[in-house]
């Protein structure tokens, strides 16, 4: 038997690409499996977010988030927990990404093209 969180989850995502202008996106979670894994949670929000085009998170390479309810039970979730202990940021640079990250990003063309942070055009 599942156990579901039900108060609604306002989320604030930045989404930030090589080769493209960052995007913002909102939205809200009215219902999320207590023992949801964290990379799945963060793969389902990227596939709405992008549920028209998924191509366009080739090159993505970080992820912001905010993440609010009016119960502050929310935090109790682990995968809420351990989203608020990375803050909220996810890297998926190949010289950069964790366990998580390449979890996210496992057999999807999400990140499938981004840079390594060492050829960062910006370091």
């Amino acid at each position: 038997m599942k156990i579901y969180f039900n108060q609604p989850i306002k989320v604030e995502m930045i989404f930030s690409f090589d080769n493209n202008e960052q995007q913002m996106w909102r939205t809200e979670v009215s219902k999320i499996s207590v023992d949801a894994p964290e990379h799945e949670l963060i793969r389902d929000l990227i596939k709405s977010a992008f549920e028209d085009d998924l191509a366009l998170t080739k090159d993505l390479y970080k992820i912001s988030m905010a993440v609010s309810c009016k119960s502050r039970d929310f935090t109790k979730i682990p995968c809420m927990k351990k989203l608020l202990n990375r803050n909220g940021k996810y890297y998926f640079q190949p010289d950069q990404r964790d366990e998580v990250e390449s979890k996210i990003i496992e057999g999807s063309i999400i990140a499938s093209q981004t840079r390594p942070f060492a050829e960062n055009k910006f370091n």
